[in-house]
């Protein structure tokens, strides 16, 4: 039951032209892009030293934590794999 028809490989697509109606696409200098850019930066919510640093301890703690998990499992499966050989 297999095809008897051969796949066809994709077309490749031509390049489309804008259509009458829609503005071109035009490119922004990099003197405008880091203008935009700044005042993007200028918009984000930074956080306090004080909430970096509970971040970076909550980090650290679920880090060793998930470490240990790994450690304990690795050690239970090569004991495992000790007593089937």
């Amino acid at each position: 039951m297999g095809r008897t028809q051969t796949q066809k490989k994709p077309a490749i697509q031509p390049k489309r032209k804008p259509q009458p109606g829609q503005p071109k696409k035009t490119r922004t200098t990099p003197v405008q892009f880091l203008r935009e850019v700044r005042a993007e930066l200028k918009k984000v919510t930074w956080p306090t030293r004080k909430e970096l640093a509970q971040s970076t301890v909550m980090v650290l703690i679920i880090l060793v934590v998930v470490t240990a998990i790994i450690a304990v499992m690795d050690y239970i499966f090569a004991q495992a794999s000790l007593l089937l050989q």
